[in-house]
């Protein structure tokens, strides 16, 4: 059953996206006793490709929702040492941390069915079991990890240049940074446990500060990561196989066809060729899907389908935290600018670039993607319709290759190129002017803040290759365009008494800019797929207090 909800004015007449308007939905959680009446297609019985629509009143028992219990626990010890010599001039830091994370799961199906002599995760009513969230004894991982941090900063002597114009003073700094980021319980593909990721920052440049006034600071910056997230929904490359056993096996049994009728069903369309002449029966076919995966997932899985007083359901041992890894490489430049002018006017101005390329992405994931292609075609599975009771066409080839292929080698295919999903571009600017005390205008004060981005990537065209199938055209890229916004402010303050002191501000937050939708992600076309409504104007006024 497909829902679908109006969530605004009719859009049959609208001509892009700007047009469509979305109203607030308010619907309330539903409650046991609750009786809806609702319209759906096609019988309940046999025959479900009859798509005539029904209409009746459905009552609400219960509802069951998805739940899952684990806990981590990170001990943490960092020890920090600064230290100055040559009477200041150069400074140095180092720091060492040492943090161990410790990952809890819920307990597996085998120790649930030690506990209630099923491994199923319901009671007889249909609720979960309390032993589902019973954490095990064990922690299923214990990661530790040390990181080092190092940074100089060399100040030139004043002597040595204040006779130059402008009096400057010069600084030189270099540091470099490990990093361990306790993630939690991670696996992948083969649900081997994943140690967190690790990565290393390393930084150099120099400041100037010219008449006391004027500081400008330029900085380089590159950090190595390894056993990032490479973006990809890893579980997909395995977890299909608990749809497939629910379209082709347990579904028509429920719907009370035949195996001779579910395979008439799953090879229509073929001219009657049979690719599974070997397959004839429900269990064959379960077999054979559960085949699809290797041996040593077939087992930590456990995909199988269960009769339960003649309700055919898919049930399997469930596991978290699956990602596919990647490594990436980040890197950027920025200059910092802070001016007084005036001892009234004070100027900010940030401008920074930065690029970031992926490599080494998704390399198990790849692997089990292959081996599960391989058996598809192998056990002549490739072709059959992987929904045969609701008629529709898309084949158990067609299903893998949209969600888990095409995005996999969408992910292989830019690996070694520059992310156009990041801007490569920033700027800000602010600036605030305080009255003189002398001005009819004193204690109050005016600034205001610029905003720009660069353009960024929403998608690409695509490209069929005999070796990756559909893959994203890098050369054919699309962009949503760069972006501004500015802010404005302004702010009275005045003494209450000796001892305190009050200020009133009023923010315009978005005063100027871009007003226009801003595109998320294109299709394969170029044409807009998802939008986001850009940040609104927002007005507020404070009212601080020192006392």
């Amino acid at each position: 059953m497909i829902g679908i909800a109006y969530v605004g004015p009719s859009a049959l007449t609208a001509s892009g996206p700007e047009q469509v308007r979305i109203s607030p939905v308010n619907v309330a959680v539903p409650n046991e006793g609750d009786v809806f009446n609702l319209w759906y297609q096609g019988p309940t019985g046999r025959a479900r490709i009859d798509d005539s629509i029904k209409n009746n009143n459905f009552y609400v028992d219960h509802i069951n929702f998805t739940g899952n219990k684990t806990k981590n626990e990170i001990d943490s010890q960092a020890v920090t040492v600064q230290s100055r010599f040559l009477d200041g001039h150069l400074v140095s830091l180092l720091g060492w941390r040492t943090d161990e994370a410790t990952s809890f799961e819920r307990l597996t199906a085998e120790q649930i069915n030690d506990l209630t002599g099923s491994t199923s995760p319901y009671l007889d009513d249909g609720n979960f079991k309390p032993e589902n969230y019973i954490l095990q004894d064990t922690p299923s991982s214990v990661e530790e990890g040390d990181t080092f941090t190092g940074s100089v900063v060399a100040h030139v002597p004043g002597e040595w240049t204040e006779s130059l114009p402008l009096a400057p003073r010069f600084s030189f700094h270099w540091g470099e940074s490990e990093n361990f980021s306790p993630a939690g319980l991670r696996r992948d593909v083969f649900l081997n446990v994943l140690s967190p990721p690790t990565g290393e920052t390393s930084e150099y440049g120099f400041s100037v500060e010219l008449a006391k006034k004027h500081f400008i600071r330029f900085n380089w910056f590159e950090t190595a990561s390894a056993g990032a997230n490479s973006g990809l929904n890893a579980a997909l490359v395995s977890n299909r196989q608990a749809y497939r056993l629910e379209r082709m096996v347990a579904e028509p049994q429920n719907t009370g066809w035949t195996f001779a009728e579910n395979k008439a069903a799953m090879t229509a369309g073929l001219d009657g060729v049979d690719p599974i002449p070997n397959i004839n029966s429900y269990a064959e076919l379960e077999s054979a899907i559960i085949g699809l995966l290797p041996a040593e997932l077939q087992s930590q899985y456990n995909y199988r389908v269960v009769n339960q007083n003649g309700n055919y359901t898919v049930e399997s041992q469930s596991f978290g935290g699956q990602v596919a890894t990647a490594s990436v490489l980040a890197k950027g430049f920025e200059i910092d600018l802070v001016s007084n002018p005036t001892p009234n006017w004070r100027i900010s101005v940030n401008v920074g670039k930065q690029e970031t390329v992926q490599s080494d992405s998704a390399p198990l994931a790849s692997q089990l993607a292959n081996t599960v292609l391989s058996n598809i075609e192998s056990t002549g599975l490739r072709d059959l319709r992987v929904s045969p009771t609701f008629g529709a066409n898309e084949t158990v080839f067609g299903e893998y290759n949209r969600l888990v292929l095409v995005p996999l080698n969408g992910v292989l295919a830019k690996d070694g190129t520059t992310s156009i999903e990041q801007r490569k571009w920033r700027a800000n600017f602010v600036t605030n002017y305080r009255f003189s005390r002398d001005s009819f205008l004193k204690g109050f004060s005016v600034g205001g803040a610029i905003r720009w981005q660069d353009k960024v990537g929403i998608g690409y065209g695509q490209l069929y290759t005999d070796e990756a199938g559909i893959v994203p055209d890098l050369n054919n890229p699309f962009f949503a365009p760069s972006s501004w916004n500015g802010d404005v402010w302004t702010s009275y303050e005045r003494k209450l008494s000796e001892r305190i002191n009050w200020r009133i501000q009023l923010n315009v937050r978005n005063l100027i800019g871009e007003d226009n939708d801003i595109p998320v992600r294109a299709n394969p076309d170029g044409s807009i797929a998802v939008i986001r409504i850009p940040n609104e104007r927002t007005w507020f006024i404070t009212n601080t207090f020192e006392f």
